[in-house]
């Protein structure tokens, strides 16, 4: 139950990327070669079955897409290098660079999504291996100075020359400061120690999240433990002799959360699930924020989230901060109102601490009870109304309309 539900949401999100891809490639192209682009769309994603077809449902074919893929991306960049000055335009360098990190993209979605949802372990474990290996190949692939440069040829020659909208223009800027962001600027020898930082960075974010996803812990309850539970998911829950065992997967997580009675089951799963991968993470945990920071000022920068928000619209810490206190001030006094309502309303059983707070593991269950006894909400009842195939239907049907 738990890794169908996590690879129905992990699927929706591929689809979702996937029919992005083709939109914007669509955009791209112009209005009036949709129909020409639909007629050679041989992978178009239409149905369930479509999206099936997507994934690797073997070790070895998890290997050969990861090696294809891989392939595939080292010739269309080697076909963007070898073209002369002269004869670079938007299409063949700008777009067709877009295009196939788009498609390689694709690939690594697959792997990650695959490394956190597929039951089985040796799909994982491998899919988990190539999707650190396709992080680093990015690195090496798009950090090549001769890309850059490629980039820089087209500025000279034929970009003030060419027809582009706004946002094609747009496109090629936010690349060429993403080619700096990414240490193409510096000297060989300070652009390895970038590249060398980038791969350690993918390789510990990768293990840290494949620690939180493979985190199988569980705790044990009575069945009295767990009044309030849906039937549909006691029914799937693992047992050890009479205890029933509730883990930190999603869907039993936020069942628990919003809808059990009973608050020491909610503390205990609050507390497990608020420890995945602890202790294990905490060593990479603190790699990683060294690892960033040296990046960061490896590359000009006072501290990685100036980095990283250099690459967003606000640009700066400071216009991040304004913005934040500024939102705090507006949302404080309504956010005050509605704890105070709540509190008033608590649940047979829900008690405040010494310092007349609520508890972090009863927070949920009293806002989904209040919606119950308010409002008459109750998504338990909503969900019956989205099962997997009509869900997945109204997403195909959407992006199909969208699209045309």
């Amino acid at each position: 139950m738990r890794f169908i539900k996590l690879y129905v949401i992990g699927v929706c999100c591929l689809i979702t990327m996937c029919f992005e891809s083709k939109a914007r490639d669509i955009q791209d192209r112009g209005v009036m070669n949709v129909q020409k682009h639909k007629q050679k769309d041989s992978q178009a994603i239409v149905t369930a079955h479509d999206v099936a077809q997507i994934f690797p449902k073997t070790v070895e074919q998890i290997e050969q897409l990861t090696d294809s893929a891989m392939h595939d991306a080292r010739q269309e960049l080697d076909v963007i290098l070898a073209l002369e000055p002269e004869t670079r335009t938007f299409d063949n360098t700008i777009r067709a660079l877009d295009t196939s990190h788009g498609k390689l993209s694709r690939t690594h979605a697959i792997m990650e999504l695959l490394s956190m949802v597929s039951p089985e372990k040796s799909i994982r474990e491998a899919s988990h291996e190539k999707s650190i290996r396709l992080s680093q190949f990015f690195v090496d692939l798009y950090t090549e100075p001769k890309l850059y440069q490629a980039f820089k040829a087209y500025d000279s020659h034929a970009m003030n020359h060419e027809d582009l909208t706004g946002e094609e223009r747009y496109f090629f800027t936010e690349n060429m400061k993403e080619f700096k962001r990414s240490g193409l600027h510096l000297p060989a020898e300070k652009l390895e120690e970038v590249k060398k930082i980038s791969k350690e960075i993918a390789q510990v974010g990768s293990d840290f999240d494949k620690n939180i996803a493979t985190d199988n812990r569980t705790i044990a309850v009575d069945k009295d433990g767990l009044d309030g539970v849906s039937d549909h998911v006691i029914k799937y829950l693992k047992r050890k002799g009479e205890k029933y065992l509730l883990g930190c997967d999603y869907p039993t997580y936020y069942e628990v959360m919003q809808n059990c009675t009973i608050s020491s089951t909610r503390k205990a799963l609050y507390l497990l699930f608020q420890n995945r991968a602890y202790p294990k993470n905490i060593k990479l945990l603190e790699k990683l924020i060294a690892k960033r920071d040296e990046l960061a000022k490896k590359l000009g920068f006072d501290s990685y989230a100036a980095f990283d928000i250099d690459a967003g619209m606000a640009k700066n810490i400071k216009t991040v901060q304004s913005f934040l206190y500024d939102l705090l001030d507006k949302a404080e006094h309504k956010t005050d109102q509605e704890f105070e309502r709540l509190k008033k309303n608590l649940p047979d059983g829900v008690t405040l601490d010494k310092q007349g707070r609520i508890n972090p593991w009863d927070y949920s269950y009293i806002v989904a009870t209040y919606k119950k006894k308010n409002f008459n909400i109750d998504e338990r009842e909503i969900a019956q109304y989205f099962p997997v195939q009509k869900t997945l239907d109204g997403i195909f049907k959407i992006y199909q309309d969208f699209l045309g």
